[in-house]
């Protein structure tokens, strides 16, 4: 897998590998972790099972009163009112944004050299289609 940062995955709470990453080395880098209503088990148990292995973790969330609230060292709330179907959840998806923003930018070689060779992986194995340019914008 190629990351943006060096060793810095995107892990989902129901699979394997992300309960298999924590337990070999949880201090690498903080983890952030987003859980919205309705929360699921199996996120609040995958950062149960990262908190227990002391890892750093920013946990962004609805209310103070989110079931993933007590795990975190840091709590960015992002008020979200999912009542209904058509409820919106582009304040948390900005702030988490801003956070790979600030990230990226703050490391900004190893982001460059690293989106460089994601451009190449997809080039070959054709993961986007090209735009073709024939010179007439």
């Amino acid at each position: 897998m190629v990351s943006i940062i060096p060793g810095m995955d995107a892990l989902a709470p129901e699979r394997t590998e992300t309960r298999r990453g924590f337990s070999r080395s949880p201090n690498f880098f903080p983890v952030i972790f987003s859980s919205f209503p309705r929360y699921s088990k199996q996120a609040v148990n995958a950062l149960r099972f990262i908190s227990d292995r002391k890892a750093t973790v920013i946990s962004i969330t609805d209310t103070e009163n989110s079931p993933i609230a007590p795990f975190g060292d840091h709590l960015l709330v992002a008020k979200s009112n999912m009542a209904s179907v058509v409820d919106s959840l582009a304040a948390p998806l900005s702030l988490i944004n801003a956070l790979i923003a600030s990230v990226t930018l703050s490391r900004k070689n190893e982001a460059y050299k690293n989106f460089n060779e994601l451009e190449s992986v997809w080039d070959k194995y054709q993961v986007y289609e090209k735009e073709e340019n024939d010179g007439d914008e």
